[in-house]
């Protein structure tokens, strides 16, 4: 299970994201999705522990970012 906690990132003075909260069950598949500059990808690198962010992510599973996966809709390959 992964659990985001009042998730907040800004860049400089812009806010990007605020306050996110987010529960994701074990064994279930998610998707994130949103319209283009929305903070799908921010957020993803904020859990993931590749973006310095306010909030907590609860996991058991450490580090993170090496039981995740990510697709954009543009694949580069």
């Amino acid at each position: 299970m992964i659990r985001v906690e009042q998730l907040s990132k800004s860049f400089g003075t812009k806010q990007v994201l605020k306050d996110i909260n987010l529960s994701f069950e074990k064994g279930k598949v998610y998707g994130i999705v949103g319209a283009n500059g929305a903070g799908k990808t921010t957020l993803f690198r904020c859990a993931a522990g590749l973006e310095t962010h306010t909030g907590l992510v609860h996991s058991d599973k450490l580090p993170l970012k090496n039981h995740l996966g990510f697709l954009p809709t543009n694949p580069y390959f």
